[in-house]
């Protein structure tokens, strides 16, 4: 499926593999975390009596192999050791989480974005149910959800310094002149309190995989992810920096694309790239 590694690593800057960690299901996010940990995401089948109390969908689109599929997450020691886990159908009530109308029953859920908090506890995005929540990790419960399924099925989402959420919402699901929109939320009223959109709105439209990084000059930038294109706006949604990825690679069906999945920016004194540009430069 779509969305699909199976290999993590860690690279030295001048291309030494220094960590690894393999997993057939791992897919889409990963992070690690400020102990050394790391935590991704991946799928694993979903027993059949659980796969039939799953709603929407598409009747008769499970995968090939005739089986669906569910996210979970592992975090796991610098050694590889597994040392928590949570698992979308068994920690879900997943009758109470339809999946869209439009999509595949090969799997539930689809999450396609973990972003670990403070507290320990995970905000994820799940694409096929239009829903962002936060997973206690104490308890593996939701401890604060919300879905609008006028998202489009979005990606990307973050708690921000204000406490707010921020969200891709692709637009997917608009059936005439579809267009996207970058969101910030409230998670206390789940009113929208800020949004980015295209002038006029078509011209703004990723109907898969971007995202979105508020920076510490408070403007957003953003990543529209099919058209491999990155800009910068302000509060005011004026463009001030624009940058169209030049490099091609195949897509899903072999054909030349230049998608970027997520982008961040780095000031030159994180630390991050602080070393680098300095021994690059100097």
């Amino acid at each position: 499926m779509g969305g699909r590694g199976g290999l993590l690593r860690e690279y030295a800057w001048n291309g030494e593999v220094v960590w690894e960690h393999r997993h057939v299901g791992q897919h889409h996010d990963f992070r690690r975390l400020a102990d050394g940990n790391t935590i991704f995401l991946g799928w694993e089948k979903v027993p059949l009596e659980i796969e039939k109390r799953v709603l929407g969908g598409i009747a008769g689109t499970l995968h090939a192999d005739g089986c669906m599929y569910g996210d979970f997450i592992h975090e796991v020691t610098p050694d590889g050791k597994l040392v928590w886990e949570w698992h979308a159908c068994q920690d879900m009530e997943v009758e109470k989480y339809p999946l869209v109308p439009s999509q595949h029953r090969d799997e539930f859920a689809h999450a396609n974005a973990i972003s670990p908090q403070p507290n320990g506890d995970i905000l994820i995005s799940f694409r096929r149910l239009n829903t962002v929540a936060l997973i206690d990790r104490r308890t593996c419960k939701f401890n604060w959800e919300l879905r609008d399924d006028s998202w489009g099925m979005q990606h990307d989402c973050q708690t921000l310094a204000n406490g707010n959420i921020m969200l891709f919402a692709n637009g997917s699901n608009i059936p005439t002149n579809p267009f996207s929109r970058v969101i910030e939320l409230d998670p206390r009223t789940h009113k929208t309190v800020w949004e980015y959109r295209g002038k006029p709105t078509h011209t703004f439209f990723s109907p898969h995989i971007s995202g979105a990084q508020r920076l510490a000059n408070g403007n957003t930038l953003i990543c529209e992810g099919q058209w491999g294109r990155l800009f910068e706006v302000t509060p005011e949604n004026d463009i001030v920096w624009e940058y169209v990825s030049p490099f091609m690679g195949p897509d899903r069906n072999g054909d030349p694309s230049n998608e970027i999945f997520r982008a961040y920016r780095y000031d030159t004194n994180s630390l991050q790239i602080r070393d680098r540009l300095k021994s690059t430069y100097t």
